[in-house]
């Protein structure tokens, strides 16, 4: 439906040119070609598509765009800080560069409106030189490692997007020395990346993550830039294609697959040290350059063999850039910028028709033309126009294919991603479950070995208190044994003393010793009131006396000195003991 509707209106549009052509003369161009020996270039080549560039120009870097005539210039960003390297989104609508606002450089995206933007990367290094490839992940240079190497990061649907935290790039390139510069391949080939190192230009494929040098010159190879299509020699190659600056002077080549690099140079014949390209997305045969001397901003259609590059927008203006992207159009981009560059073709294609009808105010149909052949030329314009309109609409319906092949693929990968998430949720939860249990395991069988140990404590302290009564005991029973056996050898001694006494009183009753002083089986009594009278009172009659108290001691007892004496010693006894009662 698109395609009939295009070559309807192209086939209108065709009719109105041959009539206006056939209403007018057409007169040869007035230009005049300046000296190539001087500083002013010439040829200007298709304008279309939006530039995008850093320049220090007002004392910091900040971020610009103009149209790609060199008109209508506009500051992006206004910090104090420096924002750098600033590289399109493919939706042309946003943009990514470096800030150091906080401090190191970081990676930011931002909206053409200036109304939205955010931090992408977060990092404690700098990262710098970003580039943003077709498939919406940015590639960039990080020192985070020590030197630099190259990352990658997706933009959308990351925390930093979302405002909810951060999230860590991956890491493409390992080598100790440095990496810079990554460029993306177009949009066939979104996962083909090229770097500089060592001053080679070296290849990636961040799919399969294999890389391969690309050019080895030994000279100073910088500023890859991938043409952002089917590349510079369309079906041919097979194979991404790109353009790069070697000590200045512009060359391309392809990646190098089955070691075909079909490297050639472009000589571009520009006042000064070209150091920054960039492919233009609305006319892929234009590129865009940065000279050193003064920052220049140049364009230049290596699609024309015979045409020289231009610095915009009068060869005069020192931009102070550093770096350029050449994105699509303010008005739009993709088909209908297209669309913008088939029209632009069809001016020069007209331009050329007219120098050769016309002939310097000759009549319409050229001094001794022929109107059938011009008629023809016409005719033939017309066919290789909807040849064109054909092979873009063959490229855009391409495109789509690819976008949508691109963007199913981005879903798979993201389901992927969002079950591999889960299954790594799962596993760690299962792992987290795990130590738990065995956590608890641990901490139950530590209780039981306290328990046991407690137990064994308890009865060893309870044998040992067992062992120590028994002592005791056995210690108490062995001293009453011998308290025993002492009383025993007590009374046996006893025994034997009283024995050895008897024998004695015995031996000393048969020696004539006191025959009456101890009579064991004699027993006297008070037998009469006489007898009862004693030294201290009387005594009551049938007491029992000392058998020895015969009459000649009572005889005594009534001897007066007898009596005295003992009365004198009663009272002093008396008295001696009241005094002891009274102290």
């Amino acid at each position: 439906m698109i395609a009939n509707l295009l070559t309807k209106r192209s086939l209108v549009l065709f009719v109105l040119m041959f009539v206006a052509m056939m209403s007018f003369p057409v007169s040869a161009s007035n230009d005049e070609i300046p000296d190539a020996s001087s500083n002013q270039v010439y040829d200007r080549p298709y304008m279309q598509g939006t530039l995008l560039f850093d320049s220090n120009m007002s004392g910091n870097w900040d971020i610009y765009m103009m149209t790609g005539d060199g008109h209508d210039l506009r500051q992006l960003t206004f910090s104090p800080a420096d924002e750098r390297w600033p590289t399109f989104g493919p939706d042309g609508r946003h943009i990514a560069y470096s800030s150091n606002e906080d401090g190191d450089y970081n990676i930011v995206i931002q909206d053409l409106s200036g109304e939205r933007r955010f931090n992408l990367t977060h990092c404690c290094a700098n990262e710098t030189e970003p580039d943003w490839g077709a498939w919406d992940q940015v590639a960039f240079v990080s020192d985070r490692s020590g030197n630099k190497d190259i990352y990658v990061k997706n933009v959308w649907n990351t925390p930093e997007e979302r405002g909810q935290g951060s999230s860590e790039p991956a890491q493409i390139t390992f080598d100790g020395s440095d990496q810079t510069s990554p460029a993306w391949a177009g949009q066939s080939n979104g996962n083909i990346l090229a770097y500089v190192q060592n001053s080679d230009i070296w290849v990636i494929d961040t799919e399969r993550f294999e890389s391969w040098p690309v050019r080895e010159g030994g000279e100073r190879e910088t500023s890859p830039a991938f043409h952002p299509y089917e590349g510079m020699s369309g079906g041919r190659s097979q194979q991404p294609e790109f353009m790069f600056l070697k000590s200045g002077q512009l060359y391309s080549s392809l990646i190098g697959w089955n070691n075909d690099y079909k490297q050639s140079n472009w000589p571009l014949n520009v006042p000064g040290t070209t150091i920054n390209i960039a492919f233009s997305t609305d006319d892929p045969c234009t590129i865009a350059f940065v000279v050193e001397e003064g920052g220049k901003i140049g364009l230049h259609d290596y699609c024309d063999n015979q045409s020289n590059p231009i610095l915009i927008p009068d060869g005069n203006a020192n931009w102070a850039a550093n770096r350029v992207d050449y994105g699509p159009s303010m008005g739009g981009g993709g088909m209908m910028g297209g669309m913008g560059n088939m029209m632009g073709g069809m001016g020069n294609m007209m331009g050329g028709m007219g120098n050769m009808m016309g002939g310097g105010g000759n009549p319409p149909m050229g001094g001794g033309g022929n109107p059938m052949g011009t008629m023809q030329g016409m005719m033939n314009m017309g066919d290789d126009m909807m040849k064109q309109q054909e092979e873009m609409m063959r490229q855009e319906e391409e495109r789509m294919r690819m976008e949508s092949e691109r963007r199913e693929m981005e879903m798979d990968m993201e389901r992927q991603r969002e079950q591999e998430r889960m299954d790594q949720m799962s596993r760690e939860q299962e792992q987290r479950n795990q130590m738990d249990e065995e956590r608890r395991q641990s901490e139950l069988q530590s209780q039981r070995d306290r328990d046991q140990m407690e137990r064994e404590r308890r009865e060893e302290e309870m044998s040992f208190e067992r062992e120590r009564t028994e002592m005791q005991m056995e210690a108490d029973r062995e001293r009453m044994a011998m308290e025993q056996q002492r009383r025993e050898e007590q009374m046996a001694m006893d025994r034997e003393q009283m024995e050895q006494q008897r024998e004695m009183m015995k031996n000393m009753e048969g020696s004539g010793g006191r025959e009456s002083f101890y009579e064991p089986e004699e027993k006297c009594f008070v037998e009469s009131e006489e007898g009862s009278r004693g030294l201290f009172g009387n005594i009551d009659i049938g007491t029992e006396i000392d058998c020895g108290m015969d009459a000649g001691y009572q005889e005594r007892l009534k001897d007066p000195t007898t009596l005295a004496i003992i009365g004198l010693v009663v009272t002093v006894g008396a008295t001696l003991l009241q005094m002891v009662r009274g102290s």
